[in-house]
């Protein structure tokens, strides 16, 4: 098992799904995060008063990226201006260099939140969320 640090972790953005676009100025990347529904299907025959369940739906979660807030920063420009629309988004960990497909990490997904943060002592940031939809595919990077 290998470890690494966040260090040199990438986030792309794509208006076709094929060409990506590396974004600047990202401080970090959390996400997606994947769960999965499960469905009480509990009934009056369920064996010894216990609850029974069968799995759900999928969901791809959320991922949030921070960026250093600037306004008139390209990639702060596209991610603000994608809100509320269907894109393409990958994550890269170049960290891991095994041709194994967990290396990175591609999704459909909405911009659904663009928050700024403005502290007195410390940098402007921004926080990107984006909704991820449909599976999201991994693959090792090429």
């Amino acid at each position: 098992m290998s470890s690494a640090i966040g260090l040199r972790t990438e986030f792309y953005h794509s208006d076709d799904g094929i060409t990506y676009t590396a974004l600047a100025q990202v401080l970090s990347v959390n996400g997606p995060n994947l769960s999965a529904d499960t469905v009480d299907v509990t009934n009056n025959d369920s064996p010894n008063g216990w609850r029974e369940f069968i799995p759900g739906l999928k969901d791809g979660g959320e991922i949030e990226v921070v960026l250093v807030f600037d306004p008139n920063d390209a990639t702060f420009v596209t991610l603000r201006d994608y809100l509320g629309t269907s894109e393409f988004y990958r994550v890269e960990w170049p960290q891991f260099t095994s041709t194994s497909s967990g290396d990175r990490v591609s999704v459909g997904g909405i911009v659904t939140g663009v928050e700024i943060e403005s502290e007195t002592e410390d940098r402007l940031e921004a926080t990107v969320t984006v909704k991820v939809s449909g599976a999201p595919t991994w693959a090792a990077i090429p």
